[in-house]
């Protein structure tokens, strides 16, 4: 962090243990964001030689 003060200063984050639990949201969240994918890749993959009718199909 630099020294110089500016007229942004208040916006700064003061406390390293905030900071560190807002990256710690960040990462949380992009690591279940990418189990979904991950997830959703895996249904895709069983079902890829299943007839396209099946996949389409309305759920009632």
């Amino acid at each position: 962090m630099d020294t110089v003060d500016s007229v942004l200063n208040h916006r700064a984050i003061s406390h390293p243990s905030l900071n560190y639990a807002a990256y710690s949201l960040i990462i949380s969240v992009e690591l279940a964001v990418g189990a979904l994918c991950m997830a959703g890749a895996g249904w895709l993959w069983r079902r890829r030689h299943e007839p396209a009718v099946t996949l389409t199909k309305p759920s009632s």
